[in-house]
């Protein structure tokens, strides 16, 4: 198995994850390690000095959506972007 299909089904399966982010008052789950080291913000929300303990972000940005940040999620553990339309890559590059 290659190394972007392990990190496709852990991403899929959220096993053993340790962080959550909740957007629209729903959950996602994901594993700091691959954050860290995909993502500088990503490094500093969880590792930083106002990182909360318990490791549950939440989401506020009006421009995101769930789906939306599940999205940018998936294509930081897959390198795979599902972008259907123009709005979908602005939110992305937004995130980014």
């Amino acid at each position: 198995m290659s190394f972007l299909s392990a990190t496709e089904k852990l991403f899929e399966s959220k096993e053993d994850s340790d962080v959550t982010f909740i957007i629209d008052r729903k959950e996602l789950h994901a594993h700091q390690l691959i954050l860290i080291n995909r993502s500088s913000v990503f490094k500093a929300m969880i590792k930083g000095p106002m990182a909360p303990a318990n490791q549950i972000h939440e989401i506020s940005d009006p421009k995101v959506t769930f789906n939306d940040f599940n999205n940018f999620l998936k294509f930081l553990y897959t390198d795979k972007c599902d972008i259907r339309n123009y709005e979908h890559a602005e939110v992305l590059l937004h995130l980014n």
